[in-house]
C-alpha cells in the first residue's frame, strides 16, 4: 500500500533505465521508490519513458561556464525548493554537487523539512579547490540531517578523519541494491578480457590500472582491458593516453565512452575480470552489478568496499595505487578458472543475500517516517 508521505528527491539527469550506469541506478531506485510514498523528483534532464507514479519538477538546464553554471544551477533548485515547500515533508539527498547540498540547507533550516542524507561517499580523496570549496556545505549538511544512510562505516570512519566526527545517533547502514535479474551470470567467455566500469576522472585510478597492464600482458599476450565511462576530466584522459604510450600498451586497452545502462550486462558476462582501482569508493554499484553476474572482482581497499568485499572469498582487495598488486591478483584469476569460478559464484551469492531492493527501499521509508 501506497504512503501519503511526501519526499523531494535530486537526480543530476533523470533520463531513464537506459541512461549510463548511475543515472539508471539512481532512476531505478525512485522509480521504485515512488510506489511506496508520493515522491517528487527535481532535474534538469527528464526522461522520455513514463514515470506515473512520481512529479516530475524541470529546473533550466544552463549552458555556461562552470562557475556561472553552478552559480545559476544553486539559484534554481533553491528557487524551485522555496516554490514548491507545500509539495513535501521530506527531502531525500543522495547526491554531493553543491546546488543538492544548498538546496538541503533551505529545506531543512528555511523551510523545516525533515532531511534524510545518504552518504555515498566520502570526498576524502577530493583535493581540488573545488572540492575544498564544496566542503563546508557537506560539512553542514552532515550536522544538520535527522537521519545519515550510508552502506558502509568505513565511509564514515573516512570521513570523521577529515572533516566532522559524525553523530553515530543518526547513522543507519543500508546495502544498496542491484536488480538481480537483469544482472545475471552467463557462460564464462573464452577470450582474457578485463572490465572496468569508472567516470574518467583522477579519483578513480585508471592510471593505477593502465600501469598494471605490463604485468598481465607480459603474462597474457593477448589480453584486453576494456574501460566503460564518460569523460569527466579531458585532462586526466590525455595524461592516461600519453602514459598507455609511454608504457607501449595501448593495443591491450579500450576506452569504451559511456554506455547505456542495458547494455551493461552483456559487457559484464563477456569479462572474466572486473577491476576497479579508485582512490575511493563509496558501495560502487558496478562492482555490485559485477559480482550479481558472478563475475571475480579485483577492488581497491578503500571507503565502503572492505564492507563488500571479504578478501579472497569473493572478491579480491588490493591496496590502493599499488599497480603490481593489481597485476598479481589479476594474473592469478586469469590462470585459474577454478579460482574465478569459486571468488564469482561467492560474488554472485553475497548479492543475493545482502543487496536486494525491498530491504533497501523499506529502510529507507523507515527513516522518512522515523520521528
Amino acid at each position: 500500500m501506497k504512503s501519503s508521505l511526501r519526499v523531494l528527491a535530486f537526480a543530476e539527469s533523470f533520463l531513464g533505465s537506459k541512461s549510463p550506469n548511475l543515472d539508471a541506478h539512481v532512476f531505478e531506485e525512485y522509480v521504485r521508490l515512488a510506489r511506496k510514498v508520493e515522491l517528487v523528483v527535481m532535474a534538469e534532464e527528464l526522461p522520455l519513458e513514463s514515470t506515473p507514479d512520481l512529479k516530475l519538477i524541470k529546473i533550466p538546464k544552463i549552458s555556461q561556464p562552470m562557475l556561472f553554471r553552478t552559480l545559476i544551477r544553486v539559484i534554481g533548485y533553491a528557487f524551485a525548493i522555496i516554490k514548491n515547500r507545500k509539495e513535501f515533508d521530506v527531502v531525500y539527498t543522495r547526491s554531493l554537487g553543491l546546488n543538492f547540498l544548498i538546496g538541503s540547507i533551505i529545506a531543512k533550516k528555511l523551510l523545516k523539512k525533515k532531511l534524510i542524507f545518504f552518504i555515498s561517499e566520502s570526498r576524502k580523496s577530493h583535493t581540488s579547490f573545488r572540492a575544498r570549496f564544496f566542503r563546508p556545505f557537506l560539512k553542514k549538511v552532515l550536522e544538520i540531517s535527522d537521519s545519515l544512510v550510508t552502506q558502509s562505516i568505513f565511509l564514515v570512519n573516512e570521513i570523521d578523519d577529515y572533516l566532522i566526527k559524525i553523530n553515530r545517533n543518526k547513522l543507519v547502514i543500508l546495502h544498496e541494491a542491484v536488480d538481480k535479474e537483469k544482472f545475471k551470470p552467463e557462460n564464462e567467455p573464452n577470450e582474457n578480457i578485463l572490465l572496468t566500469v569508472a567516470r574518467i576522472e583522477p579519483v578513480k585510478g585508471i592510471d593505477v590500472l593502465i600501469n598494471s597492464m605490463p604485468y598481465i600482458s607480459k603474462e597474457f599476450s593477448d589480453v584486453k582491458l576494456k574501460i566503460v565511462g564518460s569523460i569527466s576530466n579531458k585532462n586526466y584522459f590525455n595524461e592516461l593516453k600519453n602514459l598507455m604510450s609511454k608504457l607501449d600498451c595501448e593495443k591491450y586497452i579500450e576506452f569504451l565512452g559511456p554506455i547505456p545502462h542495458e547494455q551493461l550486462p552483456n559487457l559484464y558476462n563477456n569479462a572474466k575480470i572486473f577491476i576497479m582501482t579508485s582512490k575511493t569508493e563509496g558501495s560502487s554499484i558496478s562492482t555490485l552489478e559485477a559480482m550479481s553476474c558472478a563475475k571475480p572482482v579485483v577492488i581497491t581497499r578503500v571507503g565502503g568496499m572492505p564492507t563488500i568485499i571479504k578478501d579472497q572469498q569473493n572478491g579480491f582487495l588490493v591496496e590502493p595505487n599499488n599497480p603490481k598488486m593489481t597485476a598479481q591478483r589479476s594474473i592469478e584469476l586469469l590462470r585459474d578458472e577454478v579460482l574465478r569460478e569459486k571468488i564469482g559464484k561467492k560474488a554472485r551469492e553475497t548479492i543475493e543475500n545482502d543487496f536486494n531492493w525491498e530491504n533497501f527501499i523499506e529502510g529507507l521509508i523507515t527513516q522518512f517516517k522515523k520521528k
